[in-house]
């Protein structure tokens, strides 16, 4: 991700160069939210199960899943 983002955002920002510090400070902003929203939700089923994990993973797969069907739903209305 560290290695890759600034390339990504370059090319995806091709014509807006003027923003590109901006652009690549939220999303990292966005990103580093993100993972320390899920850390923090597994730290809070945390009971030292070994199924606990492996259901929050599931749970977050379906969550992206569900997200990803409703996304190309309303781009295919």
């Amino acid at each position: 991700m560290n290695t890759t983002l600034p390339v990504v955002l370059n090319l995806a920002l091709v014509g807006y160069e003027d923003v590109i510090g901006t652009a690549s400070g939220l999303f990292s902003f966005g990103y580093y939210l993100a993972i320390s929203a899920l850390t923090y939700g597994m730290s809070l089923l945390h009971t030292g199960s070994n199924t606990r994990l492996p259901l929050y993973m599931i749970m977050i797969v379906g969550v992206m899943a569900l997200s990803y069907g409703f996304g190309i739903r309303s781009k295919a209305v």
